[in-house]
């Protein structure tokens, strides 16, 4: 049953998020109104009366004047980091001088002002697939991002530098059915990544997923079977990062048994390369 309701878009929600330390705080942004909003979304939970009003849920409403399309929060909970259609990324403080999240007009207007960008919109041809689709900060100054032509983008948030990209292939273009249909829906990819932030999943649209090292930039795995024909919507690492799930766009679900982490001589973890094995979760 539906709990609670937040009205304030004016448009569809292109992204959600949930603040990693403030229970029921959550993210939202909206292309069509330009704004990213912060919710408290137990607001109406916790209040008596189940006829208040709505609109006490909504912290703050972030002005950003261009197309938000994704959203992720550091893990410390201190910037909001939001992708654009245009190829941009800025990063927003959260967090007031008296450690309080941000709340009201007037702090939403400066935390707008105080956003550091990122990335800069996207020029000439690279424009027309820079959309940025999917964040997810892997460690507290790492950033990833995915834009809609598959590539794959680490950032140094403190020294506003692209580290690496990596580009996930296309596949088959037998699946160019697949591809249009995607692209018809604005279909969105969104990748995976493992606890310590060093791999990455992401599919692709003809069905496959590959894994990549962060760190050196490797591509290190390929999983694919004839089976799985949809294009991957999303593919995350579970169970302790010993299994990965994905997701296609003709509603199946699938897991896949990744290779085992093993310790290295330094004491980290790496994915060691093997044949996977999938299951259908459901249909």
């Amino acid at each position: 049953r539906v709990v609670g309701l937040l009205t304030g878009h004016s448009g569809p929600v292109r992204d959600l998020c949930a603040h990693p330390a403030r229970l029921g705080v959550i993210a939202s942004c909206c292309a069509e109104d330009g704004s990213v909003r912060l919710w408290d979304a137990l607001a109406e939970l916790r209040a008596k009366d189940s006829e208040d009003n709505v609109a006490d849920a909504l912290l703050v409403a972030i002005p950003t004047g261009r197309a938000p399309r994704s959203l992720a929060i550091r893990p410390d909970g201190s910037h909001l980091a939001v992708g654009f259609a245009d190829g941009g990324i800025v990063e927003v403080p959260l967090v007031q001088e008296d450690g309080k999240l941000v709340a009201g007009a007037e702090a939403g207007a400066a935390a707008a002002a105080a956003a550091r960008v990122i990335a800069p919109p996207a020029k000439g041809a690279l424009a027309r697939s820079a959309a940025v689709d999917c964040l997810a900060y892997a460690g507290e100054d790492r950033l990833v991002s995915h834009d809609i032509g598959g590539r794959l983008k680490l950032w140094e948030c403190a020294e506003v530098a692209l580290v690496k990209t990596l580009t996930v292939p296309k596949g088959d273009s037998a699946n160019s059915a697949n591809n249009a249909n995607a692209k018809k829906a604005q279909a969105r990819t969104r990748f995976g990544l493992t606890a310590d932030g060093r791999y990455v999943c992401c599919g692709n649209p003809s069905g496959q997923v590959f894994l990549f090292d962060l760190n050196s930039g490797e591509r290190i795995n390929e999983l694919s079977m004839p089976r799985i024909k949809g294009f991957v919507t999303a593919a995350v690492f579970v169970s302790d990062d010993r299994n990965l799930a994905l997701c296609t766009n003709d509603a199946i679900l699938w897991r896949w048994d990744v290779p085992v982490a093993v310790p290295e001589p330094s004491g980290q973890a790496a994915l060691v390369a093997g044949p996977p094995v999938a299951a259908t979760l459901a249909a």
